[in-house]
């Protein structure tokens, strides 16, 4: 079974709202909005993860989830 990164990301994005967290929701959400193929988004997606595990803000519990998303979006992207 494929992997549903959006999906994955929505998941997140609920979680980090409820965390009160919407401001990188919005960005997540951003990233994928943004794109007009599946890698550009993906790759979009990646960036905007990495962004915000790196600027050492609370993520809360989404924090595991956004790292295995992104790990997952490694490996896909290569």
């Amino acid at each position: 079974m494929a992997r549903d990164y959006y999906a994955e990301a929505e998941a997140v994005c609920e979680e980090l709202e409820g965390l009160g967290r919407s401001d990188v929701a919005d960005d997540l959400r951003a990233a994928i909005e943004g794109g007009s193929t599946a890698t550009e988004i993906l790759m979009a997606l990646r960036w905007s993860l990495e962004q915000s595990i790196s600027a050492e803000i609370d993520l809360g519990s989404a924090e595991v989830k956004m790292r295995s998303l992104k790990e997952g979006l490694d490996a896909a992207l290569g």
